[in-house]
């Protein structure tokens, strides 16, 4: 038996270009896949409503679904809760797939780990996380030497 592919953590297709998400909806042939994939490991797409689903979908891909189904050219767009069970089914089902296979979430920054007891040497990675504030806008504070401090008058 085939498993159900399930969204991976932080994956979405949020900033990405939804073209190939787009032409898999647009050349659906109306066959159901024989097992569909799922936003949590324990609940079947099956499950929710076509209004959770829109939801879904439009927190997956990032654009409201009427658009999507607008530039897939899926008559009645306009109104997806509308639209066929089937299709908003299907649009979830490859969204999902389409972000675990291409809507990684974008990397993290460097942190500094701690060296591995009885470790010796090692460098410590230095991120403007880490830095002190001053350090990390790029500007140095120097402290000036106790001195008179010169005063100007004008007079007009």
């Amino acid at each position: 038996m085939q498993m159900a592919a399930v969204l991976k953590k932080d994956h979405s297709l949020k900033g990405k270009n939804p073209y190939r998400l787009i032409k898999l909806i647009r050349d659906w042939d109306r066959t159901d896949p024989a097992v569909l994939a799922r936003i949590r490991k324990d609940h079947p797409l099956t499950d929710y409503s076509t209004a959770d689903l829109l939801g879904h979908l439009e927190g997956i891909v990032g654009i409201p679904a009427n658009e999507l189904f607008e530039m897939a050219s899926v008559e009645g767009a306009d109104r997806p809760a509308d639209l066929p069970r089937g299709y908003v089914l299907f649009a979830l089902h490859c969204a999902v797939l389409e972000a675990n296979a291409r809507g990684q979430p974008r990397g993290t920054p460097l942190q500094t780990q701690a060296a591995p007891a009885g470790a010796q040497g090692g460098t410590a990675i230095t991120t403007p996380e880490n830095q002190a504030p001053n350090q990390a806008r790029g500007t140095e504070q120097t402290e000036e030497e106790p001195g008179p401090s010169r005063k100007v008058s004008r007079t007009a």
